[in-house]
């Protein structure tokens, strides 16, 4: 038998509380969306980023974009005004990061099956309300709990769905509040740890 442990985060690293980055600027009245990619890997969903932050500029919706790591070939020149790269930070520094943002991006340009993205549980522990594409993973860990939102985007749709969020400030803090219970009921790195070692025991006793 296979079984698949999801990752998870370790929520005394990532929380709400800390203090922004004095390197960006934000501004309070903007929905902060935040997406992480550690390198220019083409099946992460940079086009549709791309395109709804453009959508979002020429509407002059409030939602501004943050784009951690070393990905930024995979935007492009001439990028909108409101998608920002930020480029490779140090991982120790991250959740200064995540603290100061609202949503965080879990997108593919495939299903990703088989993966368990490290920013989904890190986005959680730090109040980020995860929106991920849809893929076995994502639905595993968000399905019915209200920690999260799982589906088909496309520009408009993913616009849609950030402005209504931006709009309803206590179903954000909700939304907030759940996913850093679920880190700390099932995905902290202890939960994991503790998972692993079931399996490992089971795994060897005799049948």
């Amino acid at each position: 038998n296979a079984h698949v442990v999801q990752n998870g985060s370790d929520p005394e690293m990532f929380r709400r509380d800390l203090p922004r980055p004095t390197q960006i600027q934000l501004q309070n009245d903007r929905l902060n969306v935040t997406f992480i990619a550690s390198g220019p890997n083409p099946y992460h969903d940079t086009p549709l980023i791309r395109d709804a932050a453009a959508l979002a500029a020429s509407n002059d919706w409030p939602i501004d974009f943050h784009i951690l790591g070393g990905s930024e070939s995979l935007f492009g020149a001439d990028v909108p005004p409101n998608l920002h790269l930020h480029g490779p930070i140090s991982y120790l520094e991250l959740p200064n990061y995540l603290a100061a943002m609202d949503v965080g991006l879990v997108l593919y340009q495939r299903y990703a099956d088989g993966l368990s993205p490290l920013k989904l549980f890190d986005y959680m522990a730090a109040g980020c309300v995860p929106i991920c594409s849809p893929s076995q993973p994502m639905r595993e860990v968000l399905d019915g709990t209200g920690a999260g939102i799982v589906g088909p985007w496309n520009a408009q749709t993913l616009c849609s769905e950030l402005l209504a969020v931006h709009n309803d400030r206590l179903r954000l803090e909700r939304m907030r509040a759940a996913a850093r219970q679920l880190i700390m009921r099932e995905y902290s790195w202890q939960q994991v740890a503790e998972k692993t070692a079931k399996l490992i025991r089971q795994a060897q006793q005799p049948d």
